[in-house]
C-alpha cells in the first residue's frame, strides 16, 4: 500500500488567471503545497496534475511526478473527483493505495491536519 498525494493544479481560472502558480513569498503557491506534503514525511509519491505543459518548468527541481490530464479535465466544468480519478487510472495506482488530494492552497493547513486525515483513512 502506497501513500500518494495528488495536487490538482489547473492553469485556467476565470477569476484569477494562473492562480495556482502565482508567487507567494517568492515561489508559486503550488510549490508551497508540495513543500507541505514533503514535510509530513507521509507520502511515497507526490503528483501534480497539470492541464498545461506550460507550467512544467516550475517543477524541474521539485521531487514530484507530473501528470498531464486530458484537455476536457482542464475546463471549468471538470470536477476534482474526475481529475483525481484520471490520475489514479492513468498512473495505475492500486485499490489498496491511499490517495490524498491536496489543493495548491492547502499549504495554509497545519501538517498535523494531513497526518490526522491520513490516519483516519488507514
Amino acid at each position: 500500500m502506497a501513500k500518494i498525494a495528488i495536487i490538482p493544479a489547473r492553469s485556467g481560472s476565470k477569476r484569477i488567471p494562473k492562480k495556482n502558480f502565482l508567487e507567494i513569498n517568492g515561489k508559486p503557491m503550488v510549490s508551497h503545497a508540495i513543500d507541505l506534503a514533503e514535510s509530513t514525511d507521509l507520502f511515497d509519491e507526490i503528483v501534480v496534475s497539470l492541464d498545461s505543459h506550460g507550467e512544467n518548468l516550475l517543477f524541474k527541481s521539485e521531487a514530484v511526478a507530473l501528470h498531464y490530464r486530458p484537455n476536457e479535465l482542464g475546463k471549468d466544468d471538470a470536477t476534482t473527483i474526475d481529475v483525481i480519478r484520471d490520475a489514479i487510472t492513468q498512473r495505475r495506482y492500486s485499490e489498496s493505495d491511499l490517495i490524498c488530494c491536496l489543493y495548491p492552497a492547502s499549504f495554509l493547513l497545519a501538517k498535523e491536519r494531513i497526518t490526522q486525515s491520513l490516519s483516519v483513512l488507514e
